[in-house]
């Protein structure tokens, strides 16, 4: 289970529009700016710029006017968070080998993450530190009082959150200011929401407000995530991590594929046909999209600004020492778990190969962002499962989308995504069972040490189909997630209807009839 992260399109926003608006990429005598300035037809700047269209020449201008910048705004954007995550890692190391107090490293995470914020929202530092300062404070409060009175911390605190985002949007006019704050709300919502239930159920006990305030405010996942548990987050205090070839590698790992995702976000991927509605804007083949082309375009680069970010959040929780997979073995003498291989290169985030391919719905989901699926599985879907499955992947979707606020547009996405991850997992398992064949369902069932049938024909051909009807499902949903529309997005349903009007609803209707027959069979 997971979503789409609203502070990752509004950066990807930012970037992209920075990159172009004062950018003359076509010679006025040659192609004509501006249909709106030279009156000429956009069907004839579509055909001027089919018959003088050049690969070299578009690329040139892509590389001159946007790869640069955008990379250069990169580095400013997130260098002083690694210096930051890497001071931490130091301060740690020397903190494990008592030569200062854990209660000065909590410290220097508080002010750090300040740090952090300061870099991030230069322009906005006062309401952001205001904002993630007041919302952390109420939230430890009433967690405080339900622990102390024994209520339902989990549900109380929850509840709690979702009114501090809501309240918090209605309270501000300016809807762009909101946008740009609303994911880090959502980080420390989950964290905080996580240490009530956690506390409820006896895995942890209640954090002092050192403690807290130092998990919350880290900046290896405060502002890029990803979310981690209290409970991890102790064991990275008192566990001791390496400092070797594999934490450096993971480190230019990250940076790298951070890099190449956010130039193709930006720079390649809205830009590689020509837009018969902006035929003037920069194009890399000389082929006119259609409105599926262009809308699996924008979803697309939304989708590899959404790894530029996950993979950021690899590198500062791996530069802090927060990321890593410490595989642990029990004793056979004794229940005590024995310290086995740490990995730093396992680490993972997200998989964008699942969703580039989705062999299903499910495998988007929960590849999109993995720590945050299993938030959402551990604390919403398990939490909800006595009501059956439908009801309790809906109520998922539901809590995401409220916990992104009044934001309708990711609201319509995220209950859709919930609508199609169950129809196509239940249409799947039931034709599995009409045709005894595991292999076309939507997760199959691992392999196991016994020989397994080979696959037949048709069950591949199967799985291929729901490829690209997922590939389609994809592309509907991103068709809202376009570049420059975020002032039309925040008016909500209106918006978000127009867009899907224009792909004739295709892929709503394709799951109703999908649910019809599940229905019927």
């Amino acid at each position: 289970m997971d979503e789409f992260s609203d502070d990752n399109y509004a950066y990807h926003n930012d970037l992209q529009n920075s990159q172009f608006q004062d950018y003359e990429y076509m010679n006025e005598e040659d192609y004509s700016l501006s249909y709106a300035q030279h009156n000429v037809n956009l069907q004839e700047l579509v055909e001027q710029r089919l018959q003088k269209h050049s690969t070299q020449d578009e690329f040139h201008h892509l590389r001159s006017n946007c790869l640069g910048t955008t990379l250069k705004q990169a580095v400013q954007h997130a260098f002083w968070t690694v210096v930051l995550c890497l001071f931490l890692r130091c301060l740690l190391y020397a903190v494990q080998r008592k030569q200062f107090t854990l209660k000065l490293f909590h410290f220097g995470s508080i002010f750090c993450g300040i740090i952090v914020i300061h870099n991030v929202y230069t322009d906005i530092f006062q309401i952001a530190a205001t904002v993630f300062g007041a919302f952390s404070t109420v939230l430890y409060a009433i967690n405080l009082c339900s622990q102390r009175r024994q209520w339902r911390s989990g549900l109380l605190t929850s509840l709690a959150a979702v009114f501090c985002i809501v309240f918090g949007e209605l309270l501000f006019s300016d809807p762009h200011l909101w946008n740009r704050l609303r994911g880090v709300l959502l980080l420390v919502a989950m964290k905080i929401i996580s240490v009530a239930f956690d506390f409820e159920t006896k895995r942890v006990a209640f954090p002092g407000p050192l403690l807290y305030f130092s998990y919350i405010f880290h900046p290896g996942f405060l502002v890029y995530g990803p979310w981690i548990s209290i409970e991890d987050y102790q064991d990275y205090l008192t566990v001791k991590r390496p400092f070797n070839f594999d934490w450096l590698k993971t480190i230019i790992k990250s940076a790298i594929q951070a890099s190449i995702c956010l130039v193709l976000s930006v720079c390649v991927v809205p830009y590689l046909f020509i837009d018969p509605l902006q035929p003037y804007n920069p194009a890399l083949f000389p082929f006119v999209g259609n409105k599926w082309f262009l809308s699996y375009c924008t979803a697309v680069s939304f989708h590899f600004s959404h790894y530029y970010i996950c993979y950021l959040s690899v590198l500062t929780s791996v530069v802090s020492g927060v990321g890593g997979v410490a595989q642990k073995q029990t004793s056979k003498k004794t229940d005590d778990p024995q310290p086995k291989d740490f990995s730093w290169t396992k680490y993972k985030v997200v998989m964008p190969t699942r969703v580039e391919i989705p062999r299903s719905m499910v495998s988007v989901v929960v590849a999109w962002n993995i720590p945050m699926s299993k938030w959402l599985k551990k604390y919403v879907f398990d939490s909800s499962r006595y009501l059956g499955d439908f009801p309790a992947i809906l109520f998922t979707y539901i809590a995401s989308a409220m916990l992104h606020g009044l934001s309708l547009h990711l609201a319509a996405v995220l209950l859709s995504l919930g609508f199609y991850t169950y129809t196509e997992h239940a249409l799947r398992q039931k034709l599995s069972k009409a045709f005894n064949c595991p292999a076309i369902q939507a997760r199959p069932p691992k392999a196991s040490s016994e020989k397994q049938p080979p696959t037949p024909l048709w069950a591949t051909f199967f799985n291929v189909a729901w490829v690209f009807i997922n590939l389609m499902h994809l592309a509907y949903l991103g068709s809202l997630f376009e570049s420059g529309n975020e002032e039309e997005e925040t008016s909500g349903l209106q918006f978000t209807l127009s867009k899907w009007g224009e792909l004739h609803y295709f892929s709503h209707l394709f799951a109703l009839g999908c649910f019809i027959i599940n229905c019927l069979i």
